[in-house]
């Protein structure tokens, strides 16, 4: 019996070490991100917005849109986005911000193509 509750009482531990790198990486990812940025309304916890945005994903941003405005933060089970949305001034500054600033190289890899194509492709590109 002595064997059996030794053996079980390493589970616990990793639990909770397990438990504790995972909150200390969310709180590092969340001191990266700018605070100006509000967040869309109605997240899950693990999985953030993603099922709203299953269900019908232009339903689900016209209604963020219309409760936080039109720059606001999603979380599709973990992938973390900014939707810029509405407005030709939006679209602009965008379109023109300076790599160290919005880069669509950190966007296109951090959306799966990095996996996909390989970081070298997706961060050196044809330049």
């Amino acid at each position: 019996m002595d064997a059996l509750n030794n053996a079980a009482a390493p589970l616990p531990l990793a639990a909770l070490v397990a438990a504790l790198l995972l909150a200390i990486g969310v709180a590092r990812r969340r001191q990266n991100e700018p605070d100006d940025i509000p967040n869309a309304s109605g997240g899950l916890p693990l999985l953030g917005h993603a099922l709203a945005y299953k269900r019908d994903p232009a339903a689900f941003l016209d209604a963020q849109r219309a409760a936080v405005g039109d720059v606001f933060r999603v979380n599709l089970a973990g992938k973390r986005m900014v939707v810029v949305a509405g407005g030709r001034e939006n679209v602009m500054k965008v379109a023109f911000a300076p790599e160290r600033v919005l880069s669509a190289r950190d966007a296109v890899a951090a959306v799966g193509f990095g996996e996909l194509l390989g970081e070298r492709n997706v961060h050196g590109g044809t330049d």
